[in-house]
């Protein structure tokens, strides 16, 4: 009997042995368990005890059976609350600085572009500090995804600098009440080229031909103004070309126009613009020849020229097309024309190229 009671102490001394080699967060999670076993007197009693209470050894057991289950409860892995969604808070657009080599993706069609030199966009981050950051367009748009780490914010650079404009001069006011202004003028020196309808002259000459090569060398200058988006000048035309007909043979002409300008900007970029150019003239001579017969005419026209304008850093360039619209009627002649009073209509198309330079007076 004595070795049986020895048994139960040794089983019962392993259990102990095994809680206490448990891990120390095992430890930690059963401790007021086991503070409530060893507290417990009918627990201790019988453990001083054993050797006396035979009839409740089977008691005793059950006692520990419930006791150890307490303890595996306590052992056993529970799964953690529930967390709150992630709240993620609207990130605002911020001015960038695209690297050079970035690449972009659209957001729409998922296609691939490459920037190929750095550039400044408006971009906003998908979230606080997420690696992917979107690119607007200029409506604040989201167009294009990148890397954020290709989209450098740099808004900070921009909110200091000086709101005062580098280009502007600024002077103190004169002390006589009385100001300086500079007037700024802008020169247009254009050559062009033109095919015209030569109806009119085919019909005074007795000509087959409907065609003619036209050359026009053109200047044009304007008076800048900050009021108005249109600027008003003066353009000065010198024409020249040649009638190649079958049955009469050559005739030459030569005319100078003059008369006000209005030009326009619009769509303006950093490297170019684009310009519309309306010229209204009237000629100071205009004198065709068929050796060896001089001819004089009179005439009334307005030409409309749309151009591209470049910028450079040795002044700005155009290259433009343009049509003429003319009224003719000749005025005096050195031999016999038919229709001479009529008045006649003479239009034309072509291609031009200009340089534009500023001055100050």
């Amino acid at each position: 009997m004595k070795t049986m009671k020895r048994g139960w102490f040794l089983l019962y001394s392993l259990v102990i042995t095994s809680i206490g080699m448990s891990s120390t967060y095992a430890q930690q999670s059963w401790n007021e368990d086991v503070d409530q076993f060893l507290d417990d007197p009918q627990v201790i009693e019988d453990y001083k005890n054993l050797e006396g209470l035979e009839q409740n050894n089977y008691n005793f057991i059950d006692r520990l059976r419930n006791q150890k289950e307490k303890v595996t409860e306590k052992l056993q892995w529970k799964e953690p609350p529930p967390t709150k969604p992630r709240i993620f808070t609207e990130t605002k657009p911020y001015t960038a600085q695209l690297k050079e080599g970035s690449i972009l993706t659209h957001v729409k069609s998922g296609k691939r572009v490459k920037v190929f030199r750095e550039v400044i966009v408006k971009a906003k981050e998908t979230f606080v500090g997420s690696h992917q950051t979107y690119i607007l367009d200029k409506n604040g748009n989201e167009k294009y995804t990148t890397q954020t780490r290709n989209a450098i914010n740099i808004e900070h650079e921009v909110t200091l600098r000086p709101q005062i404009d580098p280009i502007a001069v600024y002077t103190d006011k004169s002390n006589y009440h009385s100001e300086d202004k500079d007037l700024n003028f802008s020169t247009y020196l254009g050559f062009h080229i033109e095919s015209i309808n030569t109806q009119y002259y085919a019909t005074i000459y007795r000509g087959e031909k409907q065609s003619a090569q036209n050359y026009t060398i053109e200047g044009k200058t304007y008076l800048l103004t900050e009021d108005t988006p249109y600027n008003f000048g003066l353009n000065l035309q010198y024409q020249f070309g040649y009638w190649d007909d079958p049955s009469i043979g050559t005739v030459t002409w030569s005319a100078l126009h003059i008369g006000p300008s209005f030009m326009t900007s619009f769509w303006q970029k950093k490297k170019g613009r684009w310009n519309i150019h309306l010229n209204l003239f009237k000629s100071l001579f205009h004198e065709s020849q068929k050796n060896p017969d001089r001819h004089k005419f009179s005439s009334v026209g307005m030409q409309l020229e749309f151009e591209k304008e470049f910028f450079s850093n040795y002044g700005n360039y155009s290259l433009g097309v343009k049509y003429t619209w003319m009224k003719s009627s000749v005025k005096d002649s050195t031999e016999y024309l038919e229709n001479i009073a009529n008045k006649g209509e003479i239009s034309s198309f072509g291609a031009y190229i200009n340089y534009n330079f500023g001055w100050t007076l």
